[in-house]
């Protein structure tokens, strides 16, 4: 902090204790360069409550229940299982999901469904597929600026409920490379994913404009499957378009990174057993998935 009576506060989750008595050690590798190696004013333990997650989405987060995905890591973790709540449809853009807020009125989902002393800690958001993307012509029908403006306005309304509540924009991924958009829509699926991610980044920045940095953040779900090359084992079907199992747990990792901004490689994998079966997959999936979400989150 630069002085030795200005403190500044540490804090890490994610820490899985038994019931019991333990002796906690404090390890200091090296001393500065007068010979100390600082100041400590407190330590603490406590139980972190759980986060009031809020899912905005189509299909993409309806396939293999992803919001739900998202909360059993937080718990293999060792956090209290999010609270959660989603309002999602196939095929929704966000401008559906603003026309949705207006017709329930104050029943709507952000202002009804937490109790009254509760807000939202973070709202996870994602367009259409294709909107994002500057291809404006039909199959396509990208439409990046009503985009941006549907993603400021909707967390805008988070914002009013809760004010400190984090904006998580779900950066989707590409088509796989077997889709009929390429090489007409778009050259290959990389050239796809470049205009996604452009566009999510600009929402981005315009809600960090807004409300401070760091009020947005991307969970770069897009980058991840980039970096497996859009295998065809991350889709569901021979379109290449909606997520296998795989697919959505690379999500679900990636989100649970951003969220909560710890790690998933040393999640052991025993923890993940009933989930990984669930899905369809093995304990030898669980190392490339997690080594892919670190590394891109």
């Amino acid at each position: 902090t630069g002085s030795w009576a200005s403190y500044t506060t540490v804090t890490k989750g994610g820490i899985q204790l038994i019931a019991g008595t333990y002796i906690m050690r404090i390890v200091i590798d090296s001393n500065g360069p007068f010979g100390f190696s600082g100041n400590f004013n407190w330590f603490g333990l406590s139980q972190l409550p759980p986060r009031n997650l809020l899912f905005f989405g189509n299909s993409f987060i309806i396939n293999n229940n992803l919001p739900s995905l998202v909360g059993q890591v937080a718990a293999a973790d060792g956090y209290q299982t999010p609270i959660i709540f989603t309002q999602a449809s196939d095929g929704w853009t966000l401008t559906d999901h603003l026309n949705k807020l207006a017709a329930d009125g104050s029943a709507n989902i952000i202002s009804s469904s937490l109790p009254a002393a509760r807000k939202w800690d973070d709202v996870i958001i994602h367009d259409f597929s294709t909107r994002p993307t500057d291809v404006t012509n039909p199959p396509v029908s990208g439409d990046p600026a009503g985009f941006r403006s549907d993603s400021a306005a909707l967390f805008k309304q988070v914002r009013d409920h809760s004010p400190a509540a984090q904006d998580v924009l779900f950066e989707t991924w590409a088509r796989g490379a077997a889709n009929p958009f390429y090489p007409d829509s778009f050259a290959n699926p990389s050239a796809m994913q470049d205009q996604l991610l452009a566009n999510y980044q600009i929402a981005a920045a315009d809600a960090n404009q807004a409300y401070g940095p760091k009020s947005s953040s991307i969970a770069p779900v897009g980058e991840a499957w980039r970096a497996l090359n859009w295998s065809a084992n991350l889709y569901d079907a021979p379109d290449q378009y909606h997520p296998s199992g795989k697919g959505s747990l690379l999500a679900a990792l990636v989100l649970y990174d951003t969220i909560y901004k710890e790690k998933v490689a040393d999640i052991p994998e025993p923890k993940v057993d009933a989930l990984l079966k669930g899905l369809g997959l093995t304990a030898a999936d669980w190392p490339t998935l997690t080594a892919t979400a670190d590394a891109v989150a």
